[in-house]
């Protein structure tokens, strides 16, 4: 989720960076906008060490905690030596903004990621069913989409996201695991099964999904936006 969290956050984060004063005077909001996000991508191959942005294509990660405490699942683990390729390369279908009600609307389509990982975990699924383990895990999502609007409003002179909606969807999933219970032939079956259901997971479980990562990117975003005037927002995008 932590990546989803990345993407729907895009829109907002690219503000520090701004636009030549001479394109901002010749074109609409939502078209300074839209090369904001388009020269964004290309800070997420490079980073920018000035406004603290790492790169983000290729994301690595040499160590990320797992935790899940759920009525049904509950597991902690690890990933290591975590890379993932294709963030950055991301077609723009809608990227709007409108001054009334301060609101954007954004709709991105990654028509390829793929992920590496070593992993280890160890938990119980449905209350009973150990599930432990430890491997690799490789992966690869196809046309991953991501669509919302993110309302803003203003407290104290700074704005701050009143609202977040947003949906995902998925065309195909790629999985492929070893070590799940130690058995490389339970680990491809899996992997199996993971690939074929996760386009049907995230349609059925759309509003848990959502809800849980619009409040993380609502978290993140307000950090940005939290020292922003509309006047700010204004400038950079009028």
């Amino acid at each position: 989720m932590k990546f989803y969290g990345i993407t729907v956050l895009l829109a907002l984060a690219v503000f520090a960076h701004g636009l030549p004063t001479s394109a901002k005077t010749k074109r609409s909001i939502s078209d300074n906008l839209v090369s904001l996000v388009k020269d964004f991508q290309e800070v997420m191959k490079t980073g920018d060490e000035d406004a603290g942005i790492p790169v983000l294509d290729p994301f690595e990660a040499d160590s990320v905690d797992l935790s899940i405490d759920e009525t049904s699942v509950t597991l902690d683990g690890k990933l290591t030596n975590l890379n993932v390729v294709g963030l950055s390369n991301f077609s723009i279908d809608t990227l709007t903004f409108s001054l009334i009600g301060i609101r954007f609307t954004f709709d991105f389509t990654w028509p390829s990621i793929t992920f590496n990982t070593g992993y280890s975990i160890d938990g119980t699924v449905s209350s009973d069913i150990e599930v432990y383990g430890s491997g690799n895990a490789t992966g690869k999502i196809t046309n991953l989409s991501v669509s919302g609007t993110a309302a803003l409003s203003v407290r104290n002179s700074y704005l701050y996201i009143r609202s977040l909606s947003s949906e995902i969807g998925l065309e195909d999933v790629e999985f492929n695991i070893t070590g799940i219970w130690n058995d490389d032939d339970v680990s491809k079956l899996i992997g199996d099964v993971v690939g074929d259901i996760a386009p049907v997971l995230v349609e059925d479980y759309q509003d848990e999904i959502t809800t849980f990562v619009n409040e993380l990117v609502t978290e993140y975003a307000n950090d940005y936006l939290g020292t922003m005037t509309l006047s700010d927002l204004i400038g950079l995008l009028g």
